[in-house]
């Protein structure tokens, strides 16, 4: 558990590179059962069993996606993680730890970032089942004294 983890860049970002806010604890009371939100990743877009070896097999990982529309499930009650609905097919499967989950703000129209993905709930390794994600809310504190650090570095 506790899978997420701050990283210090040097150098300069991509062009159109935006910086997402971390969401805060506001915002997890507005990501109850059915809400909505949007990830990102590198990871596999098709997972299934293959037929002949009983094997799972990935395609399209290294291509950069975006999946909107994925529903909560739940959240933790420490607020730490993110349960999400993937029993459409759809949503971060492998190669997609670390990748963002977030909402757009409907009154300010800023991105923010409420999760970092951690893992699935398939025994079987496919991605049919649910998602866990890290909450960043969960971890705000945390997250505030380690970018603290950092600076002072």
């Amino acid at each position: 558990y506790n899978d997420i983890g701050l990283v210090r860049f040097e150098g300069t970002a991509p062009d159109g590179f935006q910086l997402a806010q971390l969401a805060d604890a506001q915002t997890a009371r507005t990501l109850r059962k059915g809400a909505a939100v949007t990830l990102a990743g590198f990871g596999v877009s098709k997972y299934q069993m293959d037929r002949k070896t009983g094997k799972p097999v990935g395609s399209g990982d290294g291509v950069l996606r975006s999946i909107s529309g994925i529903k909560v499930l739940s959240l933790t009650s420490t607020g730490q993680e993110i349960t999400l609905d993937q029993s459409l097919g759809r949503g971060a499967c492998h190669g997609d730890s670390g990748g963002p989950a977030y909402i757009v703000d409907q009154v300010t129209r800023k991105t923010l970032l409420v999760g970092v993905t951690s893992r699935g709930t398939n025994p079987q390794g496919l991605c049919d089942r649910q998602a866990i994600y890290t909450s960043v809310m969960g971890y705000g504190q945390w997250i505030t004294d380690g970018l603290q650090k950092m600076a002072a570095q």
